[in-house]
């Protein structure tokens, strides 16, 4: 037995049932050698599994049970149980949008052989300098074993290198272009669902079984998407969705879970905020902006912002942005100073994304520069 625990799962997509037909029974046995989830071969064993199923099924821990309601763990659920009750769509709502195809995809497993554990981390996707013969053989050997490959890369850059000057800012402070990037060159054939199915995955896989590398990419991808707010305008639609399944995301994360999504990190329920403060209010300004009105993607899209806002009040996250810029604050020996607050620089361009003026040489370089 290893020192440290590692959980084991596995994705089946089962054929649609009539109602009152059985399901599909997938029999799985347990390698103590390897500690890993194995396809059972001995037909006996599977024939005497399936016919027991019953005696099974009872003790097996329900998807959609709830956490314990104690002051500690609860964020909102104090009367969770009575306000939304036993939801059977729970499961529908976070897995509607994973395929077969980007199952593949993400695990490199075949269908219904899509194996995941705790410890199952991104395949390296950063090019690396070819005089790094160390990391570039230590990367060898990562990829060597079972990696995930995910859409979305590492890293926050949302420019293209080829983007220079406004265009690479504005690519900077919008992510639009490579969100949809993203989609024409990495999804399925499902195209855009594609990047629902692999948030739902991320969000699953790093919660139930305690993947950090899910829930960093959980992270990663929904600062990315809150921050494609052209893209949001423009495929109001699929926008929606994305908003609903992030919802849905929240609500389970409040209502069913002992612990959150945002335990793996200090900052990004504090990121989150402000990046859905800045959405909201692009979001508002270019809503406002149409001059025929709006269309029926347009109203839905701002009705699933709304509700998604008014359930945030319940964890107390305000998205009006009326945010104090300068004030005084009391230190803890009563001493007042001035502070100013620095979440919203990039979007207001203060600090130091405050534009600057600068003298040109004739190739159009900064003078003072050092060239290379």
């Amino acid at each position: 037995m290893s020192e440290i625990s590692t959980r084991n799962g596995f994705w089946v997509i089962s054929n649609q049932r009539v109602s009152g037909e059985p399901g599909e029974i997938f029999v799985k046995k347990w390698d103590s050698h390897t500690e890993t989830l194995e396809d059972e071969d001995s037909a006996v064993e599977i024939r005497s599994q399936k016919d027991n199923i019953q005696s099974i099924y009872g003790t097996l821990l329900p998807y959609n049970i709830r956490a314990a309601q104690t002051p500690e763990v609860s964020k909102s659920r104090a009367n969770s149980a009575e306000t939304h009750g036993d939801d059977p769509k729970t499961w529908q709502d976070l897995t509607f949008a994973i395929k077969g195809p980007m199952l593949s995809r993400v695990t490199g497993g075949n269908w219904n052989d899509w194996r995941v554990t705790s410890m199952d981390e991104r395949k390296p996707t950063d090019a690396k300098p070819a005089d790094n013969q160390p990391q570039m053989a230590m990367d060898t050997s990562i990829a060597e074993e079972k990696k995930l490959g995910f859409i979305f890369p590492a890293g926050s850059k949302t420019y293209s290198e080829t983007a220079v000057g406004r265009a690479r800012s504005e690519q900077a402070m919008d992510s639009s272009s490579h969100v949809r990037g993203i989609i024409a060159d990495n999804c399925t054939s499902d195209g855009p669902d594609d990047v629902l199915g692999e948030l739902q995955f991320c969000y699953l896989t790093g919660v139930l079984l305690g993947n950090m590398c899910c829930m960093e990419q959980w992270g990663h991808v929904v600062k990315i998407l809150f921050k494609a707010f052209r893209f949001a305008v423009e495929e109001a639609h699929f926008f929606a969705k994305v908003i609903e399944v992030f919802q849905a995301q929240l609500v389970y994360d409040d209502e069913y879970l002992q612990g959150s999504i945002f335990d793996h990190s200090h900052h990004l329920q504090d990121e989150l905020k402000v990046e859905l403060t800045i959405f909201k209010s692009r979001l508002t300004e270019q809503l406002s902006a149409k001059p025929t009105g709006l269309s029926k993607e347009e109203n839905e899209l701002k009705a699933a912002f709304g509700r998604l806002e008014t359930w945030l009040s319940k964890w107390g996250w305000d998205l009006g942005g009326n945010y104090l810029r300068v004030g005084k604050i009391q230190l803890e020996d009563g001493e007042y100073v001035d502070a100013e607050m620095e979440d919203l620089e990039a979007e207001d361009e203060r600090g130091e994304y405050a534009p600057v003026m600068v003298e040109l040489d004739e190739g159009g370089r900064e003078k003072g520069t050092i060239g290379w």
